[in-house]
């Protein structure tokens, strides 16, 4: 009796972890789960391939090892497993932030990381969550580059131009309007 309740709790963990793997590894974001030292215990393909390390390679790194962030703000971007198990609340990191994957490609990126607490509220561990926002980056830059260009443009015009709203109001104008 005792042996069958174990094979049973056996089995249901077996299931358990295996749904969890299966849900770690159908997440399009890219999702790192670190211990309590800030060392790999999981990672998704998503983050396998913006880190350009493999799962089996990363477990039982520290996360700044695998996870090379910078800012533009500061030339290495603060740990954010160390704020979270500082603070015991989730984080972001600073707008412009950069991971530099093993390769030496860079993404920016967006993310947030989060405490994992067991049932009694303890903090076991840290679970990062980032994504690719390299490419709206990509598009603000050449936004405000168009937008720079035709303000350029409509300063150095020798008419006078002023751009007015539905109500009439004047919203710009060039210098010869001035």
């Amino acid at each position: 009796e005792r042996t069958q309740a174990l094979a049973t709790a056996n089995n249901d963990l077996r299931k358990s972890e295996e749904n969890l793997a299966t849900t770690l590894h159908s997440i399009g974001d890219a999702v790192v789960a670190t211990d309590v030292a800030g060392r790999i215990t999981r990672m998704n393909p998503a983050a396998e391939k913006l880190t350009g390390w493999g799962q089996a390679q990363a477990l039982g790194r520290d996360l700044g090892d695998v996870f090379r962030i910078s800012s533009a703000a500061n030339d290495v971007a603060p740990n954010p497993v160390q704020r979270v198990l500082e603070s015991g609340d989730v984080v972001e990191l600073a707008n412009d932030t950069e991971l530099l994957a093993r390769d030496g490609s860079r993404f920016q990126i967006s993310d947030s990381a989060a405490p994992i607490r067991d049932r009694t509220g303890v903090v076991v561990g840290v679970v990062l969550v980032f994504s690719d926002v390299s490419h709206q980056y990509a598009a603000r830059h050449a936004l405000r580059e168009a937008h720079s260009f035709l303000r350029q443009i409509i300063d150095n015009l020798p008419l006078g131009l002023n751009v007015m709203d539905a109500q009439g109001r004047y919203l710009e104008w060039n210098p010869a309007m001035a």
